[in-house]
């Protein structure tokens, strides 16, 4: 029985409190304002699907030195094969190696990531004078996508104080501590499409000019809005 009174005694204590601790902070005087921050990013890293295929080459010329190849042309480009390309779907390749036991594989792909436009251009105007046309932007990247959220995350936050501190100052008041928070944001990681890499124009022409296409990617849009109250003093 003085359990039982001694547990009911507690839940009304704890009950007593927690409404207490409403009641204080609904009795502050405090001011709450909304802001909303965006930033565009351009996406510095670039993955690219390479296929190589038998059909791909010349009645000369079989699959392991197209693959060779390529290599030897990424790492002109100075692409750390290691740390930059893998192989895709091993898997089926290894099927077909099963069928076709004259042919190491009939075909391989690749995925090759890049670090911006140029390289990508470049990488392009390699592959068209190696015969290998399959070649697919996947989807990009920002590498330093934290970091970039980190500083709209700051923005919006920083514009709230701003907007509170102007709201209260015209009352002839000003803001004291955050009492509450809440945050909304939209941050995409990667920006995905099926866009085959086509030539703007003849790399192999002689006659073309020497500049490269300039080649530009959406910008990624960073979104952040937050609603923060402030005491007011």
């Amino acid at each position: 029985m003085k359990r039982t009174f001694l547990i009911i005694t507690m839940m009304l204590f704890a009950f007593m409190q927690l409404q207490g601790q409403e009641k204080n902070f609904i009795d502050q005087n405090y001011i709450e304002v909304s802001a909303r921050a965006e930033l565009e990013v351009s996406p510095d890293e670039i993955f690219v699907q390479i296929i190589i295929s038998e059909k791909d080459s010349k009645a000369k010329n079989n699959l392991e030195q197209k693959e060779r190849d390529l290599f030897k042309a990424l790492k002109t480009l100075g692409i750390d094969l290691n740390k930059d390309l893998q192989i895709q779907d091993i898997s089926s390749s290894l099927k077909e190696y099963m069928l076709k036991k004259d042919q190491i594989l009939s075909s391989k792909k690749f995925i090759l990531k890049l670090k911006g436009t140029d390289q990508l251009l470049k990488l392009y105007k390699s592959t068209e004078e190696l015969g290998v046309p399959d070649v697919t932007i996947i989807r990009t990247e920002v590498s330093d996508m934290q970091e970039q959220i980190k500083k709209v995350m700051v923005k919006a936050s920083e514009k709230a104080f701003e907007r509170a501190s102007l709201l209260a100052q015209s009352s002839g008041r000003k803001i004291g501590k955050v009492i509450y928070i809440q945050c909304y944001e939209n941050f995409p990681v990667t920006y995905r499409g099926d866009m085959m890499v086509k030539s703007t124009y003849n790399f192999a022409n002689e006659a073309a000019p020497e500049e490269m296409p300039v080649l530009q990617f959406e910008k990624i849009k960073l979104e952040q809005s937050v609603v923060v109250r402030y005491t007011l003093e």
